[in-house]
């Protein structure tokens, strides 16, 4: 009798598993829906304001790498300084970006071109800048395009080097 407890057991839990990988098969994403050529709704900056975005990766197209930020978390640890906190960027308005690198907080702006281009200007303080901060805050000043990937969370590509090299960040709010 405890056998066929046990069996009548397993029989349940392995039909409900089925059910779940039935579900879950049924949700699956096939593939990433990427925006190339920015709608004019997108490229309004109005879809932009109030986002908030976190540096993931630094992308190499043409080496086909890729690295998260440096942290320097021995530096970091050693100031009082929050990963969550470093290389971030919002756009605050139509034209008005801030953020922040390793350890300084940055003012800048943006505009679209009318072949969907972005233009991005950022900069701040060089205080005590460690790890990836002066590359961050740099390369802002070389980006020329972008793409949002449909994925969760947005993924947004800055792109730079006429299109080898990119920041990748994660919609954070």
């Amino acid at each position: 009798m405890i056998a066929l407890e046990k069996f009548a057991r397993v029989l349940k839990l392995a039909a409900m598993v089925s059910i779940v990988l039935v579900i879950f098969a049924g949700c699956k994403d096939d593939g990433v829906i990427v925006i190339d050529k920015p709608s004019d709704d997108l490229q309004s900056a109005n879809w932009f304001v109030g986002t908030k975005w976190k540096l993931m990766l630094w992308v190499d197209y043409e080496n086909n790498t890729t690295r998260p930020p440096d942290y320097a978390e021995d530096v970091a640890n050693a100031v009082g300084l929050q990963v969550s906190d470093m290389y971030l960027l919002s756009f605050d308005n139509d034209s008005v970006l801030s953020g922040k690198s390793f350890s300084n907080w940055l003012m800048g702006t943006y505009s679209f071109a009318d072949n969907g281009n972005i233009s991005m200007e950022m900069g701040g303080t060089k205080i005590c800048e460690y790890g990836d901060g002066g590359l961050y805050t740099e390369t802002f000043w070389k980006v020329q395009t972008f793409t949002i990937a449909d994925t969760y969370p947005l993924q947004l590509d800055l792109y730079y080097e006429n299109g080898k090299k990119s920041m990748r960040f994660y919609q954070i709010e």
